[in-house]
């Protein structure tokens, strides 16, 4: 097969934000931990990867990056099980193309099957953006007080559909971020009425930037609130010298091809393994 340069620089960056990702997990982690110490966090080492536990109600509770530079043996995926039983949440763990077949191998003999409706699409921009301009109609600003904080939370739950239960642990979430260095939480306006719209949150790594939290509010969509926020936190994240963007979406879904429009490119697909 003859050398593709696009593909192997593709493949880096996809190593170099998924490392990132890993790294900001775990420091998202001990945040959580540290502001809300009623909810069961843990982060374990497993595999060359990391067992990363938030908790009930919590977006992320899994394993991720393991059983790639070694293979994730059935020792290893019991404990996976046995921490994630003792959090109160499923044992899951993240493939990827670079996660290798005996890993694989030993998640199947474990019971372990692919849950294709959670599939994740990772996506890659390099910094400075070079599409999308920024909206005459939305104005984005920086979270800079606890009443900008309350905002975001309000935007974010009303934008997702959250329940009670979930506006909880989302909000538990939302002010550990807000504690985690190089984190930035960002919220749109209407810049007629400075009406809250959409928020969204950016995640600085090393020279990586990942963009996540991003919620427009029903009423406020179809207007570029996404562009919008797409926009700045890239100018912002090149602005203090990030060389590469990050992002994931289900896939399909308007978010990717939102993403796309603004100079994103589909690299990976993170697929999930649950106990069936």
């Amino acid at each position: 097969m003859l050398y593709d340069a696009a593909v192997d620089k593709g493949a880096g960056q996809v190593r170099t934000a998924l490392r990132a990702r890993s790294e900001a997990l775990v420091d998202q982690t001990l945040s959580l931990a540290a502001t809300d110490p009623s909810r069961s966090n843990a982060v374990q080492p497993i595999a060359g990867g990391t067992l990363v536990l938030w908790g009930p109600g919590l977006y992320v509770n899994r394993l991720v990056g393991a059983g790639i530079t070694t293979d994730l043996s059935s020792g290893e995926l019991a404990e996976v099980i046995r921490l994630s039983d003792a959090a109160g949440v499923p044992a899951v763990v993240e493939v990827t193309s670079e996660t290798t077949a005996e890993s694989v191998r030993t998640l199947s003999d474990g019971g372990f099957v692919a849950s294709e409706d959670d599939d994740v699409s990772v996506l890659t921009a390099a910094l400075p953006p070079t599409s999308g301009s920024p909206s005459h109609d939305i104005v984005v600003r920086p979270v800079s007080s606890a009443a900008d904080l309350s905002v975001w939370q309000d935007v974010s739950a009303h934008g997702w559909g959250r329940d009670a239960a979930a506006r909880q642990a989302s909000d538990a979430f939302v002010v550990a971020v807000h504690a985690t260095e190089g984190e930035e939480l960002v919220l749109a306006f209407d810049a007629s009425d400075n009406r809250s719209v959409g928020c969204a949150s950016t995640t600085v790594r090393g020279q990586v930037a990942i963009l996540g939290g991003m919620s427009t509010l029903p009423a406020e969509r179809r207007r570029g609130v996404q562009a919008a926020l797409l926009h700045y936190r890239m100018m912002q994240a090149a602005s203090i010298g990030c060389e590469l963007a990050f992002a994931t979406t289900e896939p399909g879904s308007g978010s990717e091809r939102n993403l796309i429009r603004h100079g994103f490119v589909v690299r990976e697909m993170i697929r999930l393994y649950k106990r069936g």
